[in-house]
C-alpha cells in the first residue's frame, strides 16, 4: 500500500495557527533552516514507519515527526504553540527539550508521534 505524507496537513495547521504565525510568519522549513534563514524559525523532518503487519499487508504506520524551533533569546513560547497545534491534529509529544543556544538563538527540540491506519 501507498502511504501518503502528512505534511501538506501540518505544515498548513501550523501556519494557520495564529500564535505559531505570529512568531514565526512563513518561516517553516523542511529539514533544516537555509544559511540566510530569518529567526525565528521552525524546521521539520517526518518520517513514517510501519508498525503493524496482516497477512504481509501494513495496516498501520507511525507518523514522526521531528521538529526545532529556534528563535532569539527564548524559543519556549514558539515550541509551546508547536505542540497545541500538533495535539490538536492528534499527535502525542515525545519530548520537548532545550537544544541549548547558539549565539543569541534558542533552540527547542521536539518529537510528535501519531498511529495512523493505512
Amino acid at each position: 500500500r501507498i502511504v501518503h505524507t502528512q505534511t501538506p496537513t501540518v505544515t498548513a495547521a501550523l501556519l494557520a495557527n495564529a500564535a505559531v504565525s505570529g512568531i514565526i510568519g512563513t518561516n517553516i522549513f523542511n529539514d533544516e533552516p537555509p544559511d540566510e534563514a530569518v529567526y525565528p524559525c521552525l524546521t521539520y523532518e517526518e518520517s513514517l514507519t510501519p508498525v503493524g503487519l496482516a497477512d504481509n499487508e501494513e495496516y498501520a504506520y507511525a507518523s514522526e515527526w521531528n521538529m526545532e524551533a529556534y528563535q532569539r533569546g527564548s524559543a519556549w513560547a514558539l515550541a509551546d504553540a508547536v505542540e497545541v497545534v500538533m495535539k490538536s491534529l492528534g499527535y502525542v509529544c515525545g519530548f520537548k527539550n532545550s537544544a541549548g543556544m547558539v549565539g543569541v538563538v534558542h533552540q527547542v527540540s521536539m518529537k510528535f508521534t501519531m498511529i495512523k491506519e493505512v
